[in-house]
Protein backbone atom coordinates (compact mmCIF):
# COMPACT_ATOMS: atom_id res chain seq x y z
CA UNK A 1 0.00 0.00 0.00
CA UNK A 2 1.48 3.13 -1.20
CA UNK A 3 1.93 6.23 1.67
CA UNK A 4 0.54 9.59 1.08
CA UNK A 5 4.09 11.14 -0.70
CA UNK A 6 4.32 8.00 -2.79
CA UNK A 7 0.58 8.87 -4.17
CA UNK A 8 1.40 12.71 -4.05
CA UNK A 9 4.78 11.66 -6.61
CA UNK A 10 1.97 9.29 -8.84
CA UNK A 11 0.07 11.91 -9.47
CA UNK A 12 3.10 14.17 -10.43
CA UNK A 13 3.83 11.36 -12.96
CA UNK A 14 0.59 11.25 -14.24
CA UNK A 15 0.56 14.87 -15.12
CA UNK A 16 4.02 14.86 -16.16
CA UNK A 17 3.48 12.30 -18.53
CA UNK A 18 0.22 13.28 -20.35
CA UNK A 19 -1.91 10.63 -18.88
CA UNK A 20 -4.20 12.62 -16.80
CA UNK A 21 -8.02 12.09 -17.38
CA UNK A 22 -9.44 14.98 -16.15
CA UNK A 23 -8.75 17.33 -18.37
CA UNK A 24 -9.60 14.79 -21.19
CA UNK A 25 -12.88 13.79 -20.33
CA UNK A 26 -15.62 16.14 -20.72
CA UNK A 27 -16.57 17.53 -17.76
CA UNK A 28 -18.79 20.43 -18.72
CA UNK A 29 -21.74 18.83 -17.12
CA UNK A 30 -19.68 18.32 -13.63
CA UNK A 31 -18.68 21.77 -13.99
CA UNK A 32 -22.18 23.07 -14.39
CA UNK A 33 -23.32 21.14 -11.54
CA UNK A 34 -20.39 22.66 -9.23
CA UNK A 35 -20.89 25.84 -10.31
CA UNK A 36 -24.93 25.23 -9.88
CA UNK A 37 -23.69 24.08 -5.68
CA UNK A 38 -21.41 27.31 -5.24
CA UNK A 39 -24.11 29.72 -6.29
CA UNK A 40 -26.69 28.59 -3.39
CA UNK A 41 -24.04 30.30 -0.54
CA UNK A 42 -21.74 33.31 -0.48
CA UNK A 43 -18.77 32.77 -3.00
CA UNK A 44 -16.29 35.56 -2.93
CA UNK A 45 -13.91 33.34 -1.84
CA UNK A 46 -13.08 29.69 -3.22
CA UNK A 47 -10.15 27.35 -2.14
CA UNK A 48 -10.41 24.75 -5.07
CA UNK A 49 -8.25 21.53 -3.68
CA UNK A 50 -7.09 19.28 -6.38
CA UNK A 51 -7.26 21.81 -9.23
CA UNK A 52 -5.76 20.09 -11.34
CA UNK A 53 -5.16 21.84 -14.70
CA UNK A 54 -7.41 24.00 -14.26
CA UNK A 55 -10.71 22.95 -16.06
CA UNK A 56 -12.94 24.20 -13.26
CA UNK A 57 -10.70 26.82 -12.08
CA UNK A 58 -11.12 29.09 -15.57
CA UNK A 59 -15.00 28.74 -14.42
CA UNK A 60 -14.44 29.71 -10.60
CA UNK A 61 -12.99 33.12 -11.86
CA UNK A 62 -15.98 34.07 -13.51
CA UNK A 63 -17.92 34.07 -10.31
CA UNK A 64 -15.56 34.74 -7.58
CA UNK A 65 -13.92 37.69 -6.12
CA UNK A 66 -10.95 35.70 -5.16
CA UNK A 67 -9.67 31.64 -6.51
CA UNK A 68 -7.02 30.24 -4.65
CA UNK A 69 -6.07 26.35 -6.66
CA UNK A 70 -4.00 24.34 -4.75
CA UNK A 71 -2.53 21.00 -6.03
CA UNK A 72 0.50 18.91 -5.07
CA UNK A 73 1.41 18.88 -8.89
CA UNK A 74 4.08 21.23 -9.96
CA UNK A 75 3.22 20.49 -13.91
CA UNK A 76 -1.14 20.80 -12.97
CA UNK A 77 0.05 23.96 -11.35
CA UNK A 78 1.94 25.70 -14.54
CA UNK A 79 -1.25 24.45 -16.66
CA UNK A 80 -3.65 26.31 -14.48
CA UNK A 81 -1.60 29.68 -14.30
CA UNK A 82 -2.27 29.23 -17.85
CA UNK A 83 -5.59 28.69 -18.12
CA UNK A 84 -6.68 30.76 -14.94
CA UNK A 85 -4.04 33.35 -14.53
CA UNK A 86 -6.29 35.25 -12.14
CA UNK A 87 -6.52 32.33 -9.44
CA UNK A 88 -3.61 32.47 -7.06
CA UNK A 89 -2.01 28.83 -7.85
CA UNK A 90 -0.46 27.43 -4.92
CA UNK A 91 2.31 23.68 -5.30
CA UNK A 92 0.67 22.17 -1.89
CA UNK A 93 -1.57 19.61 -0.85
CA UNK A 94 -4.70 19.72 1.28
CA UNK A 95 -2.81 18.66 4.60
CA UNK A 96 0.41 21.51 4.22
CA UNK A 97 -2.20 24.07 2.86
CA UNK A 98 -2.05 27.26 5.33
CA UNK A 99 -4.07 30.29 5.00
CA UNK A 100 -4.93 33.35 7.04
CA UNK A 101 -7.66 33.97 5.47
CA UNK A 102 -11.27 31.78 5.85
CA UNK A 103 -12.46 30.47 2.61
CA UNK A 104 -16.80 31.48 1.89
CA UNK A 105 -16.53 27.66 -0.72
CA UNK A 106 -13.89 24.84 -0.67
CA UNK A 107 -13.97 22.34 -3.90
CA UNK A 108 -12.70 18.58 -3.78
CA UNK A 109 -14.09 17.75 -6.70
CA UNK A 110 -12.24 14.01 -7.30
CA UNK A 111 -9.50 14.84 -4.55
CA UNK A 112 -10.43 13.42 -1.06
CA UNK A 113 -10.32 9.73 -1.48
CA UNK A 114 -6.33 10.29 -2.45
CA UNK A 115 -5.75 11.58 0.92
CA UNK A 116 -5.13 9.01 3.42
CA UNK A 117 -5.58 10.50 6.73
CA UNK A 118 -8.98 11.38 6.61
CA UNK A 119 -9.50 12.68 10.27
CA UNK A 120 -6.63 15.29 9.46
CA UNK A 121 -8.56 15.79 6.23
CA UNK A 122 -11.75 16.77 7.67
CA UNK A 123 -10.24 19.33 10.30
CA UNK A 124 -8.40 20.68 7.90
CA UNK A 125 -11.45 21.56 5.78
CA UNK A 126 -13.33 22.92 8.81
CA UNK A 127 -10.38 25.09 9.48
CA UNK A 128 -10.18 26.55 5.79
CA UNK A 129 -13.69 26.80 4.90
CA UNK A 130 -16.98 27.64 5.90
CA UNK A 131 -19.18 25.55 3.07
CA UNK A 132 -17.82 22.35 1.19
CA UNK A 133 -18.55 21.05 -2.20
CA UNK A 134 -17.46 17.55 -3.37
CA UNK A 135 -17.55 15.79 -6.02
CA UNK A 136 -16.95 11.94 -6.14
CA UNK A 137 -17.82 8.64 -7.40
CA UNK A 138 -18.87 6.06 -4.37
CA UNK A 139 -19.04 3.04 -6.58
CA UNK A 140 -16.81 2.91 -9.90
CA UNK A 141 -14.53 0.49 -11.43
CA UNK A 142 -12.18 3.54 -11.00
CA UNK A 143 -12.90 4.25 -7.28
CA UNK A 144 -9.90 4.26 -5.84
CA UNK A 145 -10.27 1.84 -2.67
CA UNK A 146 -13.12 2.78 -0.09
CA UNK A 147 -11.65 6.60 0.09
CA UNK A 148 -14.99 7.94 -1.09
CA UNK A 149 -17.36 6.07 0.89
CA UNK A 150 -15.19 6.41 4.15
CA UNK A 151 -15.42 10.61 3.64
CA UNK A 152 -18.77 10.31 2.65
CA UNK A 153 -19.50 8.40 6.61
CA UNK A 154 -17.11 11.44 8.17
CA UNK A 155 -18.79 14.20 6.58
CA UNK A 156 -22.28 13.23 7.58
CA UNK A 157 -21.34 15.21 10.90
CA UNK A 158 -21.73 18.21 8.58
CA UNK A 159 -24.97 19.82 7.36
CA UNK A 160 -26.25 18.64 3.58
CA UNK A 161 -27.70 21.53 1.67
CA UNK A 162 -28.39 20.32 -1.74
CA UNK A 163 -27.11 16.48 -3.54
CA UNK A 164 -26.79 16.31 -7.25
CA UNK A 165 -27.19 12.63 -7.75
CA UNK A 166 -25.28 11.32 -10.99
CA UNK A 167 -25.63 7.86 -12.49
CA UNK A 168 -24.53 6.15 -15.51
CA UNK A 169 -25.90 2.87 -15.69
CA UNK A 170 -23.59 1.45 -18.73
CA UNK A 171 -20.37 2.24 -17.01
CA UNK A 172 -22.10 1.36 -13.19
CA UNK A 173 -20.71 4.65 -11.76
CA UNK A 174 -22.45 6.50 -9.42
CA UNK A 175 -21.40 9.97 -8.62
CA UNK A 176 -22.55 12.54 -6.05
CA UNK A 177 -22.19 16.45 -5.94
CA UNK A 178 -22.68 17.64 -2.35
CA UNK A 179 -22.89 21.21 -1.10
CA UNK A 180 -22.48 21.14 2.80
CA UNK A 181 -21.79 23.79 5.19
CA UNK A 182 -19.16 22.92 7.75
CA UNK A 183 -19.70 25.65 10.52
Amino acid sequence: MANQKQIYKELELTYREGKDHWGKINVSAVNRDIIALVKLVPHRTILEVGCGKGTLTKDLVKIADKVTAIDVSPTAIDAVKQAAPQADCIIASLEEFTSPAVFDVIICAEVLYYIKDRQKAIRKLRELGRYLVTCHFIFSPRQVGLGSTMYEILLLQFKMIKIIPYFKLRRLELNFRILRKLS
